[in-house]
């Protein structure tokens, strides 16, 4: 009787990343290429990006500010309301690199706005 595989121990100092959401990890590793690994965002999040010509300048693993952990970019649809459903079937020139606050903002400003509902009219009982 064989004895089972270990389990494979990560390195010191190695973050285990979980998988990318959207396409395979090629797929990842060849938008984050063509983005430079920085956000690609370009105002879509309602930020001017003034100081950085307009681009985002958040890269990947970069500082995420005092106390929080390195910037993680996203793979995403360059929509980013598309429904996770249809996202999977995209391609490679239809994805952008994300960091999670553009995407978060760019979300929020495609929404339409909500509409509010009048209060409720009390009729005349008699």
């Amino acid at each position: 009787m064989t004895a089972p595989a270990a389990a494979a121990i990560p390195e010191p100092g190695v973050i285990q990343l979980p998988r990318p959401v959207f396409g395979d990890a090629g797929g990842w590793a060849a938008v984050m290429e063509r983005a430079g690994n920085c956000c690609e965002c370009t105002g879509q999040c309602g930020a001017t990006h003034r100081k950085t010509d307009g681009r985002c300048d958040h890269q990947h693993g970069g500082y995420g500010g005092k106390g929080a952990p390195p910037i993680r970019l996203e793979v995403a649809p360059e929509d980013p309301t598309m429904p996770e459903h249809e996202a999977a079937r995209v391609t490679l020139d239809q994805l952008r690199a994300w960091c999670p606050g553009c995407r978060a903002g760019a979300a929020k400003k495609a929404k339409p706005p909500r509409k509010r509902s009048a209060p409720p009219q009390e009729e005349a009982l008699f």
